[in-house]
This record gives structure tokens, sequence and C-alpha cells, in this order.
């Protein structure tokens, strides 16, 4: 997966439930602060939603978690 800032929170989600840890770093609780409605929208659309502060840090730490977890799957 490549996480731009169009992707979804829930994109992320549905993929790997685990990528919350990332958010998590960068202050974002996605089960408590992010409800429903606020998945469905794109990363960066979120940035003030959900007040991430880094969200070219947080998009690059998603895209890691992504490449780190795929490796060798096909």
């Amino acid at each position: 997966m490549i996480i731009t800032r169009n992707t979804t929170v829930k994109e992320i989600l549905e993929e790997a439930p685990h990528a919350v840890a990332v958010f998590a770093k960068y202050g974002v609780d996605v089960p408590i602060s992010c409800d429903e409605g606020v998945h469905g929208c794109a990363l960066e659309e979120c940035e003030s939603m959900c007040r991430i502060d880094d969200l070219d840090g947080l998009i690059v730490d998603l895209q890691k978690f992504f490449d780190s977890n795929t490796k060798g799957k096909s």
C-alpha cells in the first residue's frame, strides 16, 4: 500500500489495524480521538480534525510501517 495525503484512515486501518500505533506516536489516539466520520477522510483532511502536528512525518512512518510489514508477503 502506498500512503499519500489522500489515503483515508479507514483504508489504512482496514489494511493494517495495528497501524494505530503509528498514529499514537504522533499523539493521535485513533479509537478515541477519531470518530467513524473521520475514518473516511483523507489524511490531509484529518490533519486539523485530529490535531496532527507533523502530517508529512506521519505519512513517512506509516509508509515505513507498511513496507516493513509486507516484506516477504506476496
